[in-house]
Order: structure tokens, then C-alpha cells, then sequence
């Protein structure tokens, strides 16, 4: 039902400072649209990334959830979509996604999806991360105010497992 929700919302990119600017391209962004589309609209305008992940600091939760969303769709039924991310390898998923989980008060889905999202990238992408970017990323999920609920954390525990180069940081955390 949240996720229901959320691709209701048809947020109003001309109206927040983040995205005010590709606004236009953003509009084009389905969320409930093939993740074909989706993908190739993301790698032609791949600036917008950035736009995206900026606008992981917005103060208003549901365009933020939005973003999340279709990229976790995205991800989810299209794998080969893990190259929008090797496009951009400039633009840093890490910090923004970082900023949101350590956010006091964030809400637990943002927070979910987040983690898996991050954890996804850095899985599948791996050379746009250091072992420090992981053993922060664990310290966060596995610490005493882990922004995730228990499944969250597993799953995006999961997903850096997957990785070769990290799967020695994930296991010598505590």
C-alpha cells in the first residue's frame, strides 16, 4: 500500500531547488513506466543523477520517497540499469544517501530503501566506493541508532556481501 502511494505522488520538480533545473527531464521520469525507459531517459540526461541525489536532502518526504522508489524499481527489474550508475561514476550516491540515513527522524521506508539502494551500487559498482565508504556505511546500519528496520539492515548487509572487494569489510565488523 505505501508503495502504492508513493507512485501516486507526481511530485513538482519545477518547484524544488534540487531539481528546479531539470525539471523538464524530470517530468519525463515515470515511476510506474518500464524500467527500459526509465533507464535510457536517466543515461541520455545522465546530469540528472546528480539532480536526484541533491535532492535527497529535501526537507519533504515525498518526493524523496519518489526518487528512492524508482530507483529500487528500477534496480529491481532491470539489472543492467546498474550502468546509469557506472556512467556517473563522478556523481557520489554515497554522501547524499549517507546524509539521509544518519537524518534524525527519517522515516523508516526512506530509510530502507536508502540502505538498499546504496548497498546495491556499491555492490555492483565498486570502484566508486572505498572500504572506508563501507565500514561507515556498516557502523551506521549496525550501530545503536540504525536508521533501518532489522530487514533493512539485512538486506543491505546482503547486497555488499555480493561484492568481493568488500565482503572482508562487511565481515570484520563487529
Amino acid at each position: 500500500e505505501t508503495h502504492q502511494q508513493i507512485l501516486a505522488f507526481k511530485p513538482q520538480w519545477e518547484s524544488y531547488d534540487a531539481t528546479k533545473g531539470c525539471a523538464h527531464i524530470m517530468k519525463l521520469i515515470e515511476a510506474d513506466a518500464p524500467a527500459i525507459n526509465n533507464k535510457a531517459m536517466l543515461l541520455a540526461h545522465i546530469a540528472v543523477l546528480g539532480n536526484c541525489m541533491s535532492a535527497m536532502s529535501m526537507q519533504d518526504e515525498k518526493p524523496v520517497q519518489w526518487l528512492l522508489t524508482l530507483f529500487y524499481d528500477l534496480l529491481r527489474e532491470d539489472s543492467t540499469a546498474y550502468s546509469i550508475f557506472e556512467e556517473a561514476a563522478k556523481i557520489t550516491i554515497y554522501k547524499p544517501l549517507m546524509a539521509l540515513l544518519g537524518r534524525q527522524g527519517v522515516d523508516s521506508y526512506s530509510a530502507d530503501k536508502a540502505a538498499w539502494l546504496l548497498s546495491a551500487v556499491m555492490s555492483h559498482v565498486p570502484r566508486c566506493f572505498s572500504q572506508d565508504d563501507v565500514t561507515g556505511f556498516m557502523a551506521l546500519l549496525l550501530g545503536a541508532k540504525a536508521p533501518c528496520p532489522g530487514l533493512g539492515v539485512l538486506e543491505a548487509i546482503t547486497n555488499v556481501l555480493k561484492s568481493d572487494v568488500f565482503r572482508g569489510a562487511v565481515w570484520t565488523q563487529p
